[in-house]
């Protein structure tokens, strides 16, 4: 494997829906946690170097998702399209919600919901 080839690790349970996912393409190894599902027409990007990358348990990824390196995915999160996770070593905790085209700039707490470009989060 080349220095800019990436790994991709699936545990048991992965589910691409309709059996489309139209691309993953990373520069560090991504490892997701069982029962993940991909939607119709999910993507999943990432570049840079650094640390892997770790998407837990139970989530689903719909549409376009972007990371950066060293990015920690707690369990049954949901990732509207356009989900952006900026550069740094930032956490979503268990149970987010990720609205549509929000941008992830610090660390997510358990259960929350986070909305918009600028990343505004709402605790329940």
């Amino acid at each position: 494997m080349n220095q800019f080839a990436g790994k991709l690790e699936l545990e048991a349970g992965i589910t691409v829906l309709q059996n489309e996912c139209e691309r993953i393409s990373s520069s560090v190894p991504i490892h997701f946690g069982k029962g993940v599902s991909l939607t119709h027409g999910a993507s999943i990007y990432c570049t840079g170097v650094g640390d892997d990358i770790y998407i837990g348990d139970n989530n689903i990824i719909g549409g376009a998702l972007i990371l950066f390196p060293e990015a920690r995915i707690g369990n049954r999160c949901v990732f509207g399209t356009g989900t952006i996770i900026v550069a740094g070593s930032f956490s979503v905790g268990n149970g987010c919600v990720m609205s549509h085209g929000c941008t992830i700039t610090q660390d997510v707490p358990d259960n929350s919901l986070v909305v918009g470009r600028r990343g505004l989060i709402f605790n329940k």
